[in-house]
């Protein structure tokens, strides 16, 4: 008999047991290389994919002096004492053509910054 953490275990048991536990060491080991090779085979088969695949042409990279950038504030479209004035409805209708303007004129909308609206258009 074999006592193993106050536990009274049978000597022939114990012998399986143990057997059990070097068996699953030794099958986690094969796992365990087995997974090592297949890692090692697949990484080097993408590494020459990658060797042996034709290098593309390099793109050219726009330049930021390609485009023309304006911002635009909202006073510049409508005067706050105005807006206050006519109302919501009359600020839209003048921001509305401010936007149709520069868009005629090939401005499209870029963003915002504090406050300002950002547009931008190829150079001519």
């Amino acid at each position: 008999m074999k006592v193993e953490n106050g536990i009274v275990i049978p000597q022939r048991l114990f012998r399986i047991s143990n057997v059990l536990i070097e068996r699953g060491e030794q099958r986690m080991n094969r796992i365990s290389i087995l997974a090592g090779i297949g890692t090692a085979i697949i990484l080097t088969g993408a590494t020459l994919a990658a060797l042996r695949a034709e290098p593309q042409a390099e793109a050219k990279p726009t330049t930021s002096s390609a485009w023309q950038y304006r911002v635009l504030l909202l006073t510049d479209v409508v005067d706050a004492r105005t807006a206050l004035k006519d109302g919501p409805g009359k600020l839209a209708t003048a921001i509305e053509s401010k936007f149709d303007e520069l868009g005629n004129e090939g401005w499209e909308y870029a963003g915002e910054i504090n406050g300002g609206m950002i547009f931008k258009r190829r150079k001519p």
